[in-house]
């Protein structure tokens, strides 16, 4: 993957245009080095993979009551959630562009989604 595999929702950047470097910006290149220094590759999708029972569990309880549809599948949601980190990474989503697709993530997982 050649990045350091967190999730770029949890750190938010100013813009996608390439200019000064922020703290945050630097403070991601300076961790993407040390893990490249120490050979460590962690992907998106090993790390969700280990979330698995904790997912399991809170969309188990949520479909309970019914905040979530009934018919999603714990795989089902940590193949989006990867594949929205993974593509994030990727292509250095804003800020404002990963925000709308959370939201729309989080609207098809409601029980009255539209449909």
């Amino acid at each position: 993957m050649g990045r350091s595999g967190e999730c770029a929702f949890s750190a938010p950047r100013q813009s996608t245009a390439r200019s000064t470097p922020s703290l945050s910006s630097a403070a991601r290149v300076r961790s993407r080095a040390r893990l490249a220094e120490t050979g460590v590759r962690v992907r998106v999708a090993d790390a969700l993979a280990r979330l698995r029972p904790g997912i399991a569990l809170l969309l188990e309880r949520a479909q309970k009551a019914r905040t979530v549809r009934d018919d999603l599948r714990p795989a089902e949601l940590i193949a989006l959630l990867a594949a929205i980190c993974q593509e994030a990474l990727a292509d250095e989503w804003s800020e404002s562009f990963r925000k709308r697709a959370l939201n729309l993530l989080f609207d098809g997982l409601r029980p009255t989604a539209r449909r």
